[in-house]
């Protein structure tokens, strides 16, 4: 067993701890810094519960402090999607037409519109207009809205999945 004291743990960690943060969470190099400070103050105070100073046990405690430090620092710092309304969302939908058959399909696309805001939570509307009105990739979606890209991926299934469930005949053509 290789014991360890705290001024060794610090340097040992300090940086594995900040890349963690930054990987597994998506936290800039700034809130990686102070989360994994955090992280040491809490090893700090709770030091003396450690029998023999044991760097796998001291290791373990600073990867789940540092998981958790991230996790609440996701939930006070989440940032809400903007809600926006019809004319931001879609644009172009909103211009005048001359043509009696661009104004049917144009009215057919507001309601479908309406429709899809109804069934959308705000969330999942503003991931769907990012990706379907500004075509924007999962990467700028995600770091807009201050989420993984994995979490966008799966929110895009669930919308996908829940308009193909409520408004079959989108899909049907």
């Amino acid at each position: 067993m290789h014991e360890i004291d705290f001024d060794q743990a610090y340097i040992k960690y300090r940086a594995t701890i900040e890349r963690y943060l930054q990987r597994h969470f998506g936290l800039g190099v700034q809130d990686a810094e102070d989360l994994a400070a955090d992280t040491f103050v809490v090893l700090h105070l709770h030091w003396d519960e450690f029998a023999n100073h044991h760097e796998g046990a001291i290791a373990v405690f600073l990867y789940r402090t540092a998981r958790f430090k991230a996790l609440q620092h996701h939930k006070v710092h989440k940032k809400n999607p903007v809600v926006f309304s019809l004319e931001d969302l879609f644009e172009h939908a909103t211009e005048p037409l001359d043509e009696p058959d661009a104004k049917e399909e144009h009215d057919a696309y507001l309601a479908y519109v309406e429709r899809i805001k109804t069934i959308l939570t705000p969330r999942e509307l503003t991931v769907f207009c990012y990706k379907i009105e500004k075509d924007y990739k999962t990467a700028e979606i995600a770091h807009l809205m201050g989420l993984s890209e994995i979490t966008v991926r799966v929110k895009w299934h669930q919308i996908r999945k829940k308009i193909a469930r409520k408004l079959p005949e989108i899909f049907a053509s």
